[in-house]
């Protein structure tokens, strides 16, 4: 897919999904494409802020308490989105 080479000269801990070939499983998230090229994706509950597994405890527990926080503020719906992972795309050169 799109990030495969980042996620392997990036030393992410998420390097070792470079390049699956697997679709996600059924109602993880959602992709949506126009019929010009350009969309959006959400893959709901994967905290994407983190990709330094020095830093995952740390980002983990600041990205916990603001889920709190945002649940009360926001309620549990809107707030999920700030623990999901984005992406969009305008084609035919912007991701």
């Amino acid at each position: 897919w799109t990030h495969a080479s980042s996620l392997r000269s990036g030393e992410s801990i998420f390097s070792s999904l470079a390049g699956n070939a697997a679709l996600p499983p059924e109602g993880a998230g959602l992709q949506m494409t126009s019929k010009y090229g350009s969309g959006m994706g959400v893959l709901w509950d994967g905290y994407s802020g983190v990709h330094s597994a020095d830093l995952v405890p740390e980002l983990m527990a600041f990205g916990g308490a603001k889920q709190e926080r945002l649940n009360k503020e926001i309620g549990d719906v809107r707030a999920r989105i700030y623990r999901s992972h984005l992406n969009g795309t305008i084609f035919p050169n912007n991701s």
